[in-house]
């Protein structure tokens, strides 16, 4: 950088520039030339002309020395469940200061001209590569790579009520009625309640006085999830309704209720419809009970077995 002046006068005319006020030892030239310019070299200049008649100083030259932008913190990365708030920020410091352009895989966000970057609510969709470009006057540096993660939560599909034609001391696997799968292949863990309208039954009717429960968590042996039917049940028949929670460990958690089966009173179509739609309001009235928060059972239900966690299943 070079700083000169044009001075006229009787001669010999001499010059002295300062910076700051202070002069500089050995600048006494017309002009000033600085080399390898740093931030230090920053100030306010002006030189000093004399001759024999008397001295004059020139006006202030204002030198500002701009630095590249520098990250001193870099975005990290970032494992988040599906809802959750997942916030990317970089530190960097130059002059003047810097401006943010945040990419998603390469592409500029729109908007996002912060040096903080904010993904609320945050979906599967979100998942990607996050950078910055930090840019001020003297160019532009781009910051390290973050990979982002949204963890999808465990799909619940509810498949159809199982048919239990009673009486039947058997106890029956129903696991078909629903279906879990895990869009990342996380390990799924569930938990099962399961409500019906009658009350569990005492004895198991085959003359050995053995507790028979309704429903048995055994997704753990692999013989599947099991009821038994006992009796036909009152009026048009018997329901079991599963309230279930899928756990895949990575905070992704889904609940849902599945009608599981359905025991005729009599052993015909009209029946099992019936029934099938008795099954079917109970599970409508347990879904909202869960959706308020509502303690279960509700009145005029009972639960069956435990709720305790099962699996992992897959």
């Amino acid at each position: 950088m070079e700083l000169w002046v044009d001075a006229v006068g009787a001669p010999p005319l001499t010059y002295q520039w300062s910076k700051d006020g202070v002069a500089i030892p050995g600048a006494t030239a017309f002009n000033l030339v600085l080399t390898a310019v740093t931030p230090d070299d920053a100030g306010s200049y002006s030189v000093v002309v004399t001759n024999p008649g008397g001295s004059t100083e020139s006006l202030a030259a204002t030198i500002s020395v701009g630095t590249l932008p520098v990250i001193t913190v870099q975005p990290a990365d970032e494992d988040a469940a599906t809802g959750a708030t997942v916030t990317l920020a970089v530190s960097a410091d130059g002059s003047p200061a810097p401006t943010f352009q945040w990419l998603k895989d390469g592409a500029p966000i729109s908007g996002a001209t912060s040096y903080v970057l904010v993904l609320a609510d945050a979906q599967p969709s979100d998942g990607g590569v996050y950078q910055v470009l930090v840019t001020n006057n003297c160019g532009t540096v781009t910051s390290d790579a973050a990979n982002v993660s949204v963890n999808a939560p465990p799909v619940l599909s509810c498949n159809g009520a199982v048919a239990l034609w009673s009486p039947n001391h058997e106890l029956v696997d129903v696991q078909s009625a629903f279906g879990v799968s895990d869009p990342d292949g996380d390990e799924v863990s569930l938990t099962i309640r399961i409500f019906s309208d009658e009350s569990e039954i005492p004895e198991t009717g085959d003359g050995t006085g053995k507790h028979a429960p309704d429903f048995k968590n055994e997704l753990y042996d692999g013989r599947g999830l099991l009821l038994r039917s006992e009796r036909r049940g009152k009026e048009d028949g018997r329901w079991y309704v599963a309230v279930i929670t899928a756990d895949d460990g990575n905070g992704g958690v889904t609940q849902g209720v599945c009608l599981l089966a359905a025991c005729p009173h009599d052993q015909d179509q009209t029946s099992l419809d019936a029934a099938l739609a008795q099954g079917a309001a109970a599970a409508a009235s347990i879904q909202a009970a869960v959706d308020a928060g509502t303690s279960l059972p509700l009145s005029g239900m009972y639960e069956h077995g435990l709720a305790a966690p099962l699996g992992p299943i897959q």
